[in-house]
């Protein structure tokens, strides 16, 4: 996470969250053959020495023939747009897929920092909700007054763009034939007004209230707690019903199709609608009761009937007084969604849990229901999305756990944290399947205008050398901690390069699209096997993303079929840790890749503890 995120109020009055915006430099585009040459040194793990010619190859004539020209073009086009890519990633990474989001444009995550102050308890639900939202709230004031510290980069203390938090709240997707569109509402004070209402959902229930009182501030916890109850009570009274909200989860184009026949049979169902996707964040009342190993799956494939998929965040309220996250990906990246949670954290901290302030309650207008009119086959379109979603999402398996950790110990040592565990994470892999896996972990760009990310492929040849001598019976402690070292060193390499848009993914991505628009065949490049094999077109085995150094957490499923996810906080003496996969798929299993890479890190550890620096 950012340096400044832990800084969170401590501004200076002259700076404001989006003031660096249009000074930020403009995305660039890398020199076409170091790309290449990155490109070509991430592909040396996946394939053998003849295979490996043929790609050089292929790789050369790309970069002496139509890559040019598709270069070119694209220095044309980032001539023309400040954040070259954008747009693209936007509407082809997450617009045009025409799938069920649940598992594919949306993640979930879960807020375990408050179990010190807010354990898992009986008869606290809407209490600890309504500070939540209070501070949610507060949240969104903080950045409608442009009051959040702008982020700097750890090394360097570069600024980075806050456009992200602009799509946080009151915003949302809307569905389309061809592709969906994002519908966001928010505004600074600077920029005018913005909606001040937020949805609450409950047994299928919509209700909205305006979380603003008459004079422009949020108003109270004790206020918000007794909209909270008169929703529950409200809703308990009458009978569970299908939500609309989980035709959300349905593929893309039944989904449009269901939300305009929706409007047609009642035109007030357009408001009601409207009323949702303006509203600044989506809250669930459940009567879940996970455990604290539970909330992953819960955040990611819970209950359906109390999810509205398409908006930018969701709040999910169990009913022992904890807390999980459910979140459209489209609009923003995990980071910008955990920087809201860990404020929101520390507020509730500092409180110990408790509202601290006025507990008088000013009389509100109560929460109004959102009564959608529905028809047969509105009903029988909630059933069959159902049905989908208990199908897609009863296919992934996920391992929540908290394994320990030595992270001092790795600083004493010169090692840095992340890195370790990439080379933990694909030392974890090369045991189980004894080959290496191409592997996509999230490097951010946000230095640059508009940034989002580019993908760090860390299966180097440096990491499978030092995976192969940890297998190795005759290779010495010695020699493998000075490869364990080259590994780390090369991950922070092209870490720091990714950061910097100097990775291959992102560049090549923006070649093959320029192929595409402009009718050029596609170049063999993209349609070699290797470029498969290295995770090239979505297809890395291990998709991983370290979440930060605080115990907030976020997962998505694995990218393949026959792949896993690891999302990873590291803290000082333990390791959040997540592993997702496939039941589908018979050569996978969560658990089994949890347990060796806990004991892959175990050894690691004492490994590292003999260094001598």
């Amino acid at each position: 996470m950012p340096a400044s995120s832990t800084k969170m109020m401590a501004m200076n009055p002259e700076e404001k969250t989006f003031q660096n915006e249009d000074t930020l430099p403009s995305l660039p585009v890398p020199p076409l053959q170091e790309t290449l040459r990155k490109y070509l040194d991430s592909v040396k793990p996946h394939v053998n020495v003849d295979e490996y010619r043929k790609t050089e190859s292929i790789v050369k004539a790309f970069g002496d023939g139509i890559g040019k020209e598709l270069q070119e073009k694209l220095l044309v086009k980032a001539k023309n747009e400040r954040n070259w890519i954008e747009k693209w990633w936007e509407d082809v990474v997450y617009l045009r897929s025409r799938g069920s989001p649940v598992l594919y444009a949306n993640f979930g995550g879960y807020l375990p920092t408050v179990e010190d102050v807010w354990p898992p308890a009986e008869g606290v639900q809407l209490e600890r909700l309504a500070l939540l939202v209070y501070f949610n709230m507060k949240f969104w004031e903080i950045l409608r007054k442009e009051q959040l510290p702008i982020e700097r980069e750890r090394v360097g203390n570069k600024a980075l763009s806050m456009i992200q938090y602009k799509s946080l709240f009151n915003t949302c997707k809307i569905p389309g034939n061809d592709i969906d569109t994002l519908d966001r509402h928010f505004k600074s004070e600077f920029e005018g007004d913005c909606p001040s209402h937020v949805v609450v959902l409950r047994n299928g229930h919509f209700y909205s209230f305006d979380i603003l009182d008459g004079e422009g501030g949020v108003i109270t916890a004790p206020e918000i707690q007794r909209q909270l109850e008169y929703i529950k009570e409200k809703s308990d009274s009458v009978p569970r019903v299908p939500s609309i909200g989980v035709m959300t989860s349905q593929d893309r184009l039944p989904w449009t199709q269901a939300r305009q026949h929706l409007m047609k049979i009642d035109p007030k169902n357009k408001e009601r609608l409207k009323c949702i996707e303006s509203s600044i964040f989506l809250v669930a009342i459940e009567d879940t009761e996970p455990e604290m190993s539970e909330l992953s799956r819960h955040a990611l494939c819970g209950d359906v009937n109390s999810r509205f998929f398409d908006k930018s965040y969701q709040l999910i309220s169990h009913k022992n007084g904890i807390f999980s996250l459910n979140a459209d990906h489209s609009p923003y990246d995990g980071l910008t969604l955990l920087g809201a949670a860990y404020y929101t954290i520390l507020q509730i901290k500092q409180m110990d849990g408790k509202w601290q302030g006025p507990m008088e309650i000013r009389q509100f207008p109560l929460a109004e229901e959102l009564k959608f009119t529905t028809d047969e086959m509105i009903i029988k379109n909630i059933q069959q999305s159902y049905e989908q979603h208990q199908k897609e999402t009863s296919n992934v398996d996920i391992v929540d756990m908290q394994p320990k950790f030595d992270k001092q110990l790795l600083k004493s040592k010169r090692l840095h944290p992340d890195a370790f565990i990439q080379s933990a994470i694909q030392l974890t892999y090369y045991k189980l399947h004894g080959k290496p896996g191409s592997t996509y972990e999230t490097a951010t760009t946000r230095q640059f205008y508009h940034g989002r990310t580019e993908t760090v492929r860390t299966c180097t040849v440096e990491n499978i050398e030092y995976c192969k001598a940890m297998l190795d019976k005759d290779t010495t402690s010695q020699v493998r901690l000075e490869l364990l070292y080259k590994a780390v060193d090369k991950h922070t390499q092209i870490m720091s390069e990714c950061k910097d848009n100097a990775g291959c993914d992102r560049h090549l991505f923006g070649l093959q699209m320029i192929a595409m628009e402009t009718g050029v065949p596609m170049p063999d490049i993209y349609t070699d096997p290797s470029y498969t094999k290295s995770g090239g077109n979505g297809n890395f085995i291990l998709s991983s993303s370290l979440n930060g150094y605080s115990a907030l957490h976020g997962l998505v499923p694995p990218m393949c079929a026959n792949g896993y996810g690891a999302y990873y906080s590291i803290l000082q003496k333990d390791l959040r840790l997540v592993v997702t996969s496939w039941k589908s798929d018979a050569d996978t299993s969560s658990m089994h890749f949890y347990k060796t890479c806990e004991q892959t890190i175990m050894e690691m550890l004492a490994l590292a503890s003999t260094a001598k620096l």
